[in-house]
């Protein structure tokens, strides 16, 4: 390798002393002038030609033909550099003869085209940092442009601001550089001292020209890439980095090249990067690449130091894990949540986007946790946490808040049904049956859902814990709407968590108020005969009135005041039944819907069968109506307790309500020991949907081959009612025949014998 290829010699540019002093008196001169009036600096510096007293003064305003203008058009033609006047967008608006020397273009050549088709492109950024500065005395400057013959040269100069005819102009006093002696032998002075230095430590030193060539590499190279300096001499950059990692990277090693040390933290730019490099015969690696800057006369390189930072980031890796990830579920914790967060806040400061906070709790996880134990507990959240992270987008990101609760952060949406998609899926997602094992041991499959809350972030937010508050508040309000759902903050919010807790206090009184009533919806034949009676509860508020059924119901099963309210429906409706037995209707039977808390209670055998005995009930007309998706939250624990239940009263029928909504399995559904499925109402309102039609016929074919009855609810219309007579169904009920009435509504109703069929 030659010794002008050197990197030594591509150490920062070294003038000869005389220039610095020249240039240091040049910046006295400028400061003293700095004192004077305009027209007297403009004299000072004709009469003493010395140009450089203008350069820096914007309130110099030349114009065009004026005297003191073509004293200075002659005063630039005795320089012995090359003078230009550049405007802002790169043209020229004046130049000397000498141009053609410089650059091989003549003046008037160089006056119909701009700086910038000459400049290497890369320096265009350079000039316009200049021209958007606000040092008026501008700086020295170096640059390199295409020579007319088509090769690189290296320019330097003195650059300042003027104005000609009005406009900010920068003027230039340029040369080219050029090799001298005394630099020579100080740059090989600099060269012995480099090589030595460099072998003196453990990162590698390299130095690349522009095409990403290697033109110098230390003896670090074999330790930390496997190769010897012989072999990587003359290879290109791309030998010792994954070539998609270098092709990402491309642009900002490329800036380095051209913008210096001391202008790059003006320039947004740092002296490091952290890249992933590649070992001879190891892999990958994460190094550490930190940047010099070189040039010599006729090319530039570009100084290295690469050091392997695996050890490091291991550590790193091992140290954030701890502090900003939740161990169970791996998910980040509280304390990441909130640095991104403040992140994001920054972030959308610069860019807004749409972007939302959501905030979720798994609906039935304690009681999961409470009858299958903490270590199942703990499975299905680690399997929770797999599903939510996995129906996310990269850019987004989930965390555990403590227990079953996490936030969700969407960072960017286009709209805001968007949100509506995400939190679709994630109720999609949580809602498939868990299948856990315990070490070999399979756990039967659990359920749950999840309520979710949802605030979108607004261009001013700033408040982690206030945005947080609101996400849970809507989040309440999802289990307040039933659960399994999703509901956006508003500020209406807050006076509905008042109106539901007014509701909750004024249930506590309701029992004793006597403000609670058992209403019933007939269930009839296909001839219209009235077969049987659902149970229906009713509150009438003295001050609110009328309160439907799913505004007060959640709450009561949150509130545990389900219990003693659903023991009062089975004995009041057990009351009627047997008044109506007694008073001719004896084979008219009762159903009765059953909460999972109230069945999951460990004396509710005993208490269904004390109201049975106080009231005097046929028990073969009452029935206990169990949800498909309650059965499913625990179903080895319910099929226990329903098949002791029909072991003590053999007389009495169990269906299963809201039937194919639940994900049970067949294999539950035959040892399920239930006499009635009951069809859903979001089945039948859909059966202009073959699809639909195939699942009912399904439902209806599984029924009669395992030798059960059906009920069919939500009939309101006579193709509802054409569907189910062609089935000859024998249990319908719907607003079609009837809406749920008090119980002298029904005497009124039986009296009649059937309910008129429209034709």
């Amino acid at each position: 390798m030659e010794k002008q290829n050197k990197p030594a010699q591509l150490e920062n540019r070294m003038g000869s002393l005389e220039t610095k002093l020249d240039y240091l008196s040049t910046l006295i001169n400028q400061y003293k002038a700095l004192n004077l009036n305009p027209e007297d600096v403009v004299k000072t510096a004709l009469e003493d030609k010395d140009l450089s007293l203008l350069l820096g003064r914007e309130d110099i305003n030349f114009l065009t033909g004026s005297p003191e203008e073509m004293k200075f058009r002659n005063l630039t033609e005795q320089l012995g550099d090359t003078f230009l006047e550049v405007k802002e967008d790169g043209n020229l608006s004046f130049c000397n003869s000498r141009i053609e020397a410089l650059t091989g273009f003549s003046c008037d050549d160089m006056m119909e085209r701009s700086l910038y088709h000459i400049i290497k492109p890369e320096y265009k950024a350079v000039f316009s940092y200049h021209f958007s500065g606000t040092d008026p005395l501008g700086d020295h400057i170096v640059f390199q442009i295409i020579h007319k013959s088509g090769s690189f040269i290296t320019l330097e100069g003195q650059i300042g601001f003027y104005k000609r005819d009005n406009q900010r102009v920068m003027g230039m006093i340029i040369h080219s550089l050029s090799p001298e002696k005394e630099l020579q032998n100080r740059l090989q002075k600099l060269e012995d001292n480099y090589d030595a230095l460099s072998e003196t430590v453990n990162e590698v030193i390299i130095r690349i020209d522009e095409d990403f060539n290697i033109i110098y590499s230390n003896s670090a190279m074999k330790d930390i890439f496997g190769y010897g300096s012989d072999e990587i001499l003359g290879k290109n950059l791309s030998i010792l980095f994954p070539p998609e990692i270098l092709k990402r990277y491309h642009d900002d090693l490329r800036k380095y090249f051209y913008i210096d040390s001391r202008d790059r933290e003006k320039m947004g730019m740092t002296n490091s990067l952290e890249i992933l490099g590649r070992h001879k015969t190891r892999g990958i690696s994460p190094m550490e690449i930190s940047f010099g800057n070189t040039k010599n006369f006729e090319e530039r390189t570009l100084t290295c130091i690469i050091r392997d930072i695996t050890q490091r980031k291991n550590a790193e890796r091992t140290l954030h894990k701890l502090a900003y990830y939740d161990q169970l579920t791996g998910l980040g914790n509280r304390d990441l949540f909130f640095q991104d967060m403040q992140e994001h806040f920054d972030n959308i400061q610069l860019e807004f986007n749409l972007s939302c906070l959501m905030f979720l709790d798994l609906d039935g996880f304690k009681n999961i946790n409470d009858t299958l134990g903490h270590d199942t507990g703990d499975m299905l959240l680690k399997e929770a946490a797999k599903r939510l992270h996995d129906c996310l987008r990269e850019s987004d990101s989930v965390y555990r808040l403590g227990g079953d609760e996490f936030l969700v952060l969407i960072r960017k949406i286009r709209e805001v049904k968007d949100a509506s998609k995400v939190a679709g899926n994630i109720l999609n997602t949580i809602r498939m049956p868990f299948y856990l094992k315990r070490g070999d041991k399979s756990i039967p499959a659990v359920n749950v859902g999840v309520s979710i809350g949802i605030v979108f972030i607004s261009e001013g937010e700033k408040d982690v814990n206030e945005l947080t508050k609101k996400a849970d508040l809507a989040m309440y309000g999802s289990k307040n709407a039933g659960k399994n759902r999703y509901t956006f903050y508003s500020e209406e919010m807050v006076q509905k968590i008042n109106e539901r807790w007014e509701l909750e206090q004024g249930l506590k009184k309701a029992m004793a108020g006597n403000e609670l009533e058992v209403h019933y919806q007939p269930i009839v034949g296909s001839s219209g005969n009235i077969r049987g009676l659902e149970a229906l509860l009713r509150w009438y508020h003295p001050v609110m009135g009328l309160i439907p059924p799913d505004k007060f119901i959640p709450i009561a099963e949150e509130t545990d005041l389900i219990v003693p309210i659903g023991t009062w429906v089975l004995e009041k409706s057990c009351q009627d039944i047997t008044e109506w037995n007694n008073n001719g209707y004896e084979n008219l039977y009762v159903t009765v819907n059953f909460s999972t808390k109230q069945f999951e209670q460990p004396d509710i055998i005993d208490t269904i069968t004390h109201v049975i005995e106080r009231t005097g009930c046929n028990p073969s007309n009452l029935k206990i109506e169990l949800t498909e998706t309650g059965i499913m939250q625990a179903p080895d624990e319910t099929i226990k307790k329903m098949n002791l239940l029909k072991s003590e009263i053999p007389e009495i029928e169990i269906l299963i309500d809201d039937f194919g909504t639940g994900y049970s399995s067949l294999s539950y559904l035959a040892n399920l020991p239930t006499d009635i499925l009951k069809i859903d109402l979001s089945f039948v309102s859909k059966l202009h949907d073959p699809n639909n039609r195939k699942v009912v016929n399904s439902i209806i074919n599984l029924a009669e081959s395992l030798e059960m009855d059906y009920v069919t609810e939500g009939i309101e219309s006579e193709v509802e009612l054409a569907f189910f007579q062609d089935k000859k169904c024998e249990r319908m009920q719907g607003y079609y025949f009837s809406h749920p009435v008090s119980k002298d509504e029904i005497v009124k109703l039986l009296k009649a014998s059937s309910l008129p069929l429209k034709e």
